[in-house]
């Protein structure tokens, strides 16, 4: 069975993280459409924390297989890499979701209590709820108060959210991302006003690093990092020697992996193992680049899900990449 439309996607999804059984009964065509509306909003909440280029590829692909094989590579690239670690981007994701929804959605009578019966909250789906999908809980939180009064600091308190009827605004800021926010309150809703210019670039790298516990911040500023592109029948990887780890003979060890799509259908795999030495003119410029053939000879549109392992590294030891070229 092909999933095409928004609501068989997101059931394959679901089946995919165990959030449903693949034979999950239904008691009447209510209970269906309730279910269908709830993976439909699971998706759309997945969808926010994709890279444009990982969104661009995940609308284009059709059958159940291919959409299974790009969320395995999308929660594992995401993942710290350890030991028990196999389901921890995913597992932080969903605590997330469930956060923003208790406490951000305007809908919510009693924030950060269980809510009522039936009641689907849309916190997730908020200005506030939105970034913390993608950035997770702030540093540093600052609620602005009216005219004349002292801003308080928030950090240390239960949550972020507000209980103060006066309050008009709050800031959120991230060490790590070393971004501050600004959202202005109009009414009970939360409306981001401020933000430093490279807010893009910025939500676009926190959505390959979801976990930001402070026991990884260390590793995640030498995670293993490339770019490439596609040219003249090669993939092109470039690799900062920075985030690279070494066997005591100056070897690196990579494990390549690309899934071809053309036209949104997968059409070829490339899997492999490269055991290299650092020459003089890596050295030089202080990266490494692999040349990996892929021949391609007909026309379209294609699209390479591009993953690099650093087999030596143990922590974020896999970066994935979307590279789209017109032939």
């Amino acid at each position: 069975m092909l999933c095409h439309s928004l609501a068989q996607k997101a059931f394959c999804i679901a089946v995919f993280f165990g959030l449903i059984p693949i034979a999950a009964p239904t008691s009447g065509l209510e209970t269906k459409d309730r279910q269908e509306s709830n993976l439909s909003e699971t998706l759309e909440q997945i969808k926010i924390i994709m890279t444009a280029d990982e969104l661009h590829l995940f609308n284009s692909l059709s059958s159940d297989e291919d959409i299974r094989r790009f969320l395995a590579n999308f929660w594992k690239t995401r993942n710290p890499g350890h030991a028990g670690s196999e389901s921890a981007a995913r597992d932080e994701f969903f605590k997330r979701v469930h956060y923003a929804n208790l406490w951000f959605s305007t809908n919510h009578p009693h924030p950060g209590r269980i809510p009522p019966k039936n009641r689907i909250l849309n916190g997730w789906n908020s200005d506030r709820g939105r970034i913390y999908l993608v950035l997770g809980p702030p540093d540093l939180i600052t609620k602005r108060l009216g005219p004349g009064a002292a801003d308080i600091d928030y950090t240390n308190r239960r949550s972020i959210t507000d209980r103060t009827d006066n309050v008009v605004g709050e800031t959120w800021s991230y060490n790590l991302f070393n971004i501050d926010l600004f959202f202005g309150k109009i009414g009970n809703v939360f409306i981001l006003k401020s933000y430093s210019n490279q807010i893009h670039e910025t939500l676009e790298k926190a959505k390959m690093q979801l976990i930001t516990d402070a026991y990884f911040r260390s590793e995640l500023k030498n995670r293993l990092s490339f770019t490439a592109k596609y040219k003249k029948n090669k993939l092109v990887i470039k690799i900062p020697l920075q985030n690279i780890i070494l066997d005591e003979a100056a070897k690196c060890h990579f494990e390549i992996m690309a899934d071809i799509y053309k036209n949104g259908a997968k059409i070829d795999k490339i899997i492999k193992t490269l055991e290299l030495p650092l020459s003089d003119i890596d050295l030089k410029k202080k990266s490494i680049t692999l040349n990996i053939p892929c021949i391609i000879k007909d026309k379209g549109n294609y699209s390479f899900d591009l993953v690099v392992k650093d087999l030596l590294a143990v922590k974020f030891n896999k970066h994935r990449l979307i590279i789209r070229t017109r032939i």
